[in-house]
């Protein structure tokens, strides 16, 4: 009979000790653990397609050969496991660099210290890995905690969704070099000077949940993607991408925005923004200029269009709130207060 790793097995043989020996028996009932015996490299490939570094090391209780082995995987993905045993799980890493390092911590199961969530920050910068998700959510305080951001020499992908954290830029000299895509979901964040860190940028994330009025900027020549979205009142944009090509808003925007623009080449763009007046009684002027409640802008096949839905009156045009790019072809829908709507081709 041959076996799976190519040698044959007399019949009534006796199954080899150390490692190849198993109690419970093999697949083919000789009592010989086949997989056991395959050497470390082999064995760490089946433990990264748990993936899940808790159930790579519940692997131990199979046997001696599988104990430890976690600890070399080159991908890491923790999920609900307490912050305290997490600390010691990433102490133990035996290798210097990962190529994954997942930790989601889901915010219906409970919230974390702000402490605790920006301690994960200290062992994934140790770590240094390719691709880098952090997931939780802090306790809530009337002013968000401010964490610096470590850098990461080889990231490729950062993804950090801390909310109830203010997020800051590494210490000067801190650098992303290689990083490509970044999706950030915090309550506060220095987003400026985090993408001028960052010269290979291609795809950035910004979800801003944060009550408090703010400007996001974003400057960079690489960039291709932009995602701007949350639960804010956000006050401007100021964006200067001269390869940016995709450009998704959808935000609550406050009364007095202002978008800056200059994109020459994007050709795909996505807007939904609902307008705050804040506080809720707003003064109408007698000029008789209507108020902006919700606009929304589409690329479609015939070209753009802008949608406006609007009622009473306000003081400020469209053109002075945001700045659209160069338009050949619009078609412009304007819905009142009192239901009717027109189309128009401009």
């Amino acid at each position: 009979m041959e076996s799976r790793l190519g040698g044959r097995c007399r019949p009534g043989a006796q199954p080899p000790r150390g490692p190849h020996r198993r109690c419970g028996g093999g697949g083919d009932g000789d009592g010989v653990d086949r997989i056991s015996g395959l050497n470390d490299d082999l064995l760490i490939q089946v433990l990264v397609r748990l993936r899940s570094a808790a159930a790579a090391a519940r692997t131990s209780v199979l046997s001696r050969r599988w104990r430890g082995l976690w600890r070399h995987l080159p991908e890491l993905s923790f999920r609900r496991v307490a912050p305290d045993a997490l600390q010691v799980a990433l102490a133990q890493v035996a290798i210097p660099k990962l190529n994954l390092l997942h930790i989601d911590y889901p915010f219906h199961r409970s919230r974390l210290s702000a402490e605790a969530v920006a301690s994960l920050l200290r062992p994934a910068a140790r770590l240094d890995p390719v691709d880098l998700s952090i997931v939780a959510m802090a306790d809530g305080t009337d002013e968000p905690i401010a964490v610096e951001v470590p850098s990461f020499a080889r990231a490729t992908s950062i993804r950090l969704h801390v909310l109830n954290l203010h997020l800051t830029p590494p210490a000067q000299g801190g650098d992303f070099p290689v990083l490509e895509m970044l999706s950030i979901v915090a309550s506060g964040f220095d987003i400026g000077p985090l993408i001028s860190r960052c010269s290979c940028l291609r795809v950035l994330e910004v979800v801003a949940y944060d009550r408090v009025v703010h400007t996001i900027t974003v400057h960079s020549v690489t960039i291709e993607e932009l995602l701007v979205t949350g639960d804010g009142w956000l006050r401007g944009l100021d964006i200067v991408a001269p390869m940016l090509k995709k450009f998704t808003l959808r935000e609550s925007v406050d009364k007095d925005f202002v978008m800056s623009l200059f994109a020459p080449k994007v050709e795909n763009l996505s807007w939904s923004c609902s307008v705050c007046f804040y506080p809720e009684t707003v003064v109408i002027d007698a000029s008789g200029m209507w108020r902006l409640d919700i606009l929304k802008l589409e690329t479609q096949e015939s070209g753009f269009v802008l949608s406006l839905h609007n009622s009473a009156t306000h003081t400020r045009n469209l053109q002075e709130m945001f700045q659209l790019p160069n338009i050949s072809v619009l078609e412009l829908k304007v819905k009142t207060s009192n239901g009717v709507e027109s189309t128009e081709d401009l």
